[in-house]
């Protein structure tokens, strides 16, 4: 899983220690950060966010996009 800037600042947003931790350290062990123009990924989720698009959402599908990794909406 490619991790980017929006997965630590989410994770950052969780109130609750235990899960918040859990989750960083699952990051940690199966996360992979990207190597992508992080120029132009903001570029892409900014046209994701003029579609009506979440913040959050269009940068998670512009960093999916930019790193060929697979998005699933679970």
């Amino acid at each position: 899983m490619v991790v980017s800037p929006v997965h630590l600042k989410e994770i950052g947003g969780i109130e609750d220690i235990r899960e918040r931790l859990e989750l960083i350290i699952l990051l940690n062990n199966f996360g992979v950060n990207p190597s992508c123009n992080l120029r132009k990924v903001r570029e892409r989720a900014e046209y994701f966010v003029s579609l009506k698009s979440g913040i959050a959402d269009a940068a998670h599908l512009a960093f999916a996009e930019a790193t060929s990794d697979n998005f699933y909406n679970l």
